[in-house]
Order: C-alpha cells, then structure tokens, then sequence
C-alpha cells in the first residue's frame, strides 16, 4: 500500500476512522530554523512523543548530541526509538514534549517536525511552528 501522508490536524476526518488500528513502526523529528537563532553544540534536546498520560511512545532524550545547528538550515530527520507501540487511534490524543538543557545560556528557534509511519503506509506529519527556546523557557509541548 502507498505511504498516505496527512498532517495531525486531518486525524478526524472520518476518512481515517478505519484506520486506528494501524500501529506505529517508526518515527522521526526534523529541525527546520529560519534566520533568527541557532542551537549552541553543546545544548541538550530531549524529543519524546506521549500517549495523553504521558506515557512515552518514542523519543530520544539527546537529539543530536554535540552538533551546532546554524540557521537558517534543516537538519534530520532524527530516529525516535519506539518505546511503547500504540494504534493510531490511541496515537491521535497524543503530543510531543520537547525540553532544552543548555549549557548556560542558549536561545533557540525552530520548528520541531514529527513524522510518524504506522504499518498501514500512513504517516503523520506534525509540526511545532516557529517556536524559541531558552534556558529559562526550556519546555514545549504540542499536539501530535
């Protein structure tokens, strides 16, 4: 079967209701940053995507570890290890939560993509929007 691609937001629509039993296989995060602030190398970023009670499904807690990501620039996609497998329909309540460590100070601004593949051909494309940063506002949270 080809790979259907929808953004989180189309979950939905009744077109996919027969799909919530596809299970998840895999997923990733990219780093999309405009101009405006880069991620100092030595900034921790933990990515992990949750079922609603914040169970983990998959993340990574340092992604990238030791790499400068320079804006503008597009970097990934990074594997999230699967840790809990989940159907799409328990997927669909889920968010990603990302949390920042830097090493004194750093101000970073990105947008956070998932792309999550289920065993159906379905991926879920999920995007944080333009979101900063920093060691005093190290914690987001969105829904996947």
């Amino acid at each position: 079967m080809p790979n259907t691609i929808v953004n989180s937001d189309f979950l939905a629509h009744p077109a996919f209701a027969g799909r919530s039993s596809a299970t998840i296989d895999r997923c990733s995060v990219i780093f999309a940053l405009p101009d405006g602030d880069d991620r100092d190398h030595d900034t921790v970023t933990s990515v992990f995507l949750k079922k609603q009670d914040g169970t983990a499904i998959a993340g990574d807690p340092n992604v990238a570890p030791g790499q400068h990501l320079k804006d503008p620039g597009t970097y990934g996609p990074y594997n999230l290890p699967i840790q809990s497998p989940v159907t799409l329909s328990v997927y669909k309540g889920g968010f990603c939560e990302v949390i920042i460590s830097p090493n004194g100070d750093d101000h970073w601004i990105t947008n956070f993509v998932i792309l999550s593949h289920f065993d159906d051909g379905t991926v879920i494309h999920s995007e944080s929007g333009i979101v900063g940063l920093d060691q005093d506002n190290n914690t987001l949270r969105f829904g996947i």
